[in-house]
């Protein structure tokens, strides 16, 4: 193993196929793009190297350690961006995760050919929120077993990802999961090992893969949920026939990712037009554009400058920088929109959960409405027609990400006077879950006071 490689970011990159960071990453806005790039490379290699299909096992670990080695750096923010951080040291971490993974099993192949298919985490482990979600486990096989079907706050609690929605839902208790193939395929043996610790590592290694949450528990609920996992008895059965089906189905679909050279080469030439980097950020319908037609002068959600002047958005983190913790504390925020610029999620949630997490970091609270204790109202791309509106009319400070981010960059919230009725303006609306957004039933004058461009309903 050579002994050089994962001392710095720039070779970490190189090893999983990004021998040229500046110009294969400039084009990224945030270090969540820059990620996603970084993942598409690697499982391009991975799959290629994978001893299963006659590869180096000296190379497949390296591989595997030095992606490792990077994910880490993404999932604790401990880099703005693998171009500024090119020349930070990892060595030890490298050697940590390669002696780490000298000692587990190889995952399947068809573990990496299955993660390569998810844009973001298929299942997620959390504590529940309150007591009012239901569990979902159905089946002979995999029925509830309490008699109550309500999950308990703060129970542990996993659940799989909507992809319409792009929230986690179908929640069922720790005892009523049926753990997937998509995750027990990245799994020791179990009967080849007993090791926990090997179990944890290979669950905490699928984060922002396929399986998402377990580092946010305690350590008393991580082992809990590594316990259950490491028993084949609680894992999805797949008979031959269906898995004989599922590996031609993801050898198909690797193939598809290795042909896609010439389609990745037209993309970045496409890049470079800001006409299609607009295209790309527009994420809503013709009916959403449509919402906004009367309101031809305004233009999308109107940012302030970003920490650091240019285009990238630097997620503040405690104590770096300029951001002071515990900022927020005295702030209860509500969210609308979507924000791609943090990615993580799909559908109506894209961002929201990573802008949660983030405000929640600073001490700030989270709600789901507006109501007379919020005080900032968070706004994305293509916000929510009605708590836009019930937000001005109670005169709650609108804040786009950028507001949010370049104030903790410099020790908390612009001063309320700096954000005026007009600081926001909105063109395009959500058309709503299935297309039922308020906005379509809403007059002229209460589309403009809500767009920003009218300071009261007339």
């Amino acid at each position: 193993m050579d002994p050089k490689v994962g001392k710095t970011v720039k070779a970490c990159l190189a090893t999983v196929g990004i021998h040229d960071p500046v110009s294969s990453l400039s084009g990224c806005a945030t270090l969540e793009e820059e990620f996603s790039k970084v993942k598409r490379r690697y499982f391009k290699k991975i799959l290629k190297a994978h001893p299963d299909k006659g590869g180096d096992p000296a190379e497949f670990r390296d591989i595997q350690a030095t992606f490792e080695v990077l994910r880490e750096l993404f999932d604790t923010r401990a880099v703005d961006s693998f171009i500024t951080a090119a020349k930070q040291s990892t060595a030890a971490a490298y050697v940590g995760k390669a002696s780490s993974f000298a000692a587990q099993d190889v995952p399947s192949w068809d573990y990496y050919a299955a993660a390569a298919e998810e844009p973001v985490p298929a299942y997620r482990v959390e504590t529940a929120k309150s007591g009012r979600s239901h569990c979902r486990a159905q089946g002979t096989a995999k029925g509830c077993q309490h008699n109550l079907s309500t999950i308990p706050k703060g129970e542990i609690r996993i659940g799989s990802l909507d992809l319409e929605s792009g929230s986690y839902g179908k929640w069922v208790h720790l005892c009523c999961w049926r753990v997937p193939a998509k995750v027990w395929l990245g799994l020791p043996e179990p009967d080849k090992c007993g090791d926990p610790r090997q179990f944890e590592a290979a669950l905490l290694g699928m984060n922002s893969m396929i399986f998402c949450g377990l580092s946010e528990l305690s350590k008393h609920s991580q082992r809990q949920v590594t316990m259950y996992a490491m028993n084949k008895k609680n894992w999805a059965r797949v008979t031959e026939k269906k898995r004989k089906e599922y590996e031609e189905d993801l050898a198909a679909r690797a193939t598809k990712v290795a042909k896609t050279t010439s389609t990745a080469t037209a993309r970045k030439t496409a890049k470079g037009s800001k006409a299609s980097k607009a295209a790309r950020c527009n994420v809503g319908s013709a009916s959403a554009t449509a919402i906004a037609t009367p309101l031809a002068d305004a233009g999308a959600i109107v940012p302030t400058a970003r920490a650091g002047g240019g285009g990238r958005l630097v997620v503040p983190v405690p104590g770096r920088g300029g951001a002071v913790a515990n900022s927020l504390v005295d702030e209860t925020f509500v969210l609308t929109g979507i924000f791609p610029e943090l990615g993580g999620g799909a559908g109506l949630e894209l961002g929201k959960e990573r802008a949660r997490a983030m405000i929640e970091r600073f001490g700030g609270r989270v709600t789901s409405a507006v109501s007379g204790k919020t005080t900032v109202l968070l706004v994305g791309q293509e916000p929510g027609f009605s708590k836009v509106s019930q937000a001005r009319e109670k005169g709650v400070r609108l804040m786009t990400l950028d507001d949010l981010c370049g104030g903790l960059h410099s020790g908390g919230l612009p001063a309320p006077d700096a954000l005026t009725h007009h600081s926001v303006t909105i063109a395009n609306f959500s058309h709503g879950y299935r297309g039922n957004s308020l906005a379509y039933l809403a007059n002229p004058a209460a589309l403009a006071y809500a767009s920003g461009h009218t300071k009261y309903v007339q």
